[in-house]
């Protein structure tokens, strides 16, 4: 980690201080914390060579995060998350992500649950 970033957990950590109020009765194995934080997107992997999109966050946890997008995203895709930067600071690492569950309704964002894999160098 370079000087200036922040891991994952301090990410975690800052957004629930910034909102602590949870959703309603949630069976997830960790809570999440409801925010809302515009992020860059991209499609990874062998059949994706796609460029930086926007997405929005709306939950965060330590393992995964809830992504609205324009993008067209279906389980099992792969996925890199850019999450802005502190004023000053060097951009954070991308994190690799796993679409677990996605829903899509024409002419509406996609709304997916993402698991957190690895943070991209």
């Amino acid at each position: 980690m370079g000087a200036g970033e922040i891991g994952l957990q301090e990410k975690v950590d800052l957004l629930r201080s910034m909102e602590r109020a949870l959703r309603g009765p949630d069976k997830r194995k960790t809570a999440r914390a409801q925010i809302r934080l515009s992020v860059r997107i991209r499609l990874v992997g062998q059949s994706h060579a796609g460029s930086w999109v926007e997405g929005d966050l709306w939950d965060i946890s330590q393992r995964g995060t809830r992504l609205s997008t324009r993008l067209g995203l279906k389980v099992g895709d792969s996925l890199a998350i850019r999450f802005p930067s502190k004023l000053g600071s060097a951009a954070p690492a991308p994190l690799l992500c796993r679409v677990a569950h996605c829903q899509t309704r024409k002419n509406e964002p996609t709304f997916a649950g993402l698991e957190f894999i690895a943070k991209l160098s």
